[in-house]
């Protein structure tokens, strides 16, 4: 669970919703919007999740899926602590906010690849520079094997040298 609002159930941090399990849990399975006018009574879905249902006083309630290309990539919830049921209508609106859900998850996810890549550039560019700066060896594999480890985000980063004589490869700079 990210977000939620108006809920009473304190648990929501620890949610995890599974395939098959509740009512989203069919909305994972089936990839089709579900909806139900008494969940606790409703004879489709299992009772994983009915406590939390209980708790929150959820009488009827209605998951879309937020696809994006051919996953699920989200589900959209919405509930009713009255025996009110959702109409055609109310699916037809959550899905199509379920759409624009979709389309902001996936420029963000974009948004940061853009960001992602640019940084890799721009490193690459530094390490150049870095290495055109010096024609130590030693100094040089230090500079790669930082620029590196900075880059990919690692904890640790060697290089090595092959020794043309014995065929060996011998550490030539350790970034930690």
């Amino acid at each position: 669970v990210r977000y939620v609002v108006g809920t009473r159930y304190g648990g929501c941090d620890n949610l995890r919703v599974e395939a098959g399990k509740g009512l989203g849990g069919q909305v994972l399975l089936t990839g089709r919007p579900m909806r139900t006018d008494d969940y606790a009574e409703d004879p489709r879905l299992t009772k994983d999740y009915l406590h939390v249902i209980r708790e929150e006083g959820i009488v009827a309630e209605m998951v879309v899926p937020i696809r994006i290309e051919d996953r699920i990539e989200g589900l959209l919830y919405v509930g009713n602590r009255s025996s009110s049921p959702f109409t055609d209508r109310d699916e037809a609106i959550l899905l199509r906010l379920a759409d624009h859900a979709a389309i902001a998850i996936q420029n963000a996810h974009l948004f940061g690849e853009s960001e992602r890549r640019g940084q890799a550039a721009q490193s690459l560019a530094d390490l150049g520079r870095l290495i055109s700066q010096s024609l130590d060896p030693g100094e040089v594999g230090q500079r790669i094997a930082d620029s590196i480890r900075a880059l990919l985000g690692a904890q640790v980063s060697l290089l090595f040298r092959l020794e043309p004589e014995s065929g060996d490869l011998v550490a030539l700079a350790v970034s930690s």
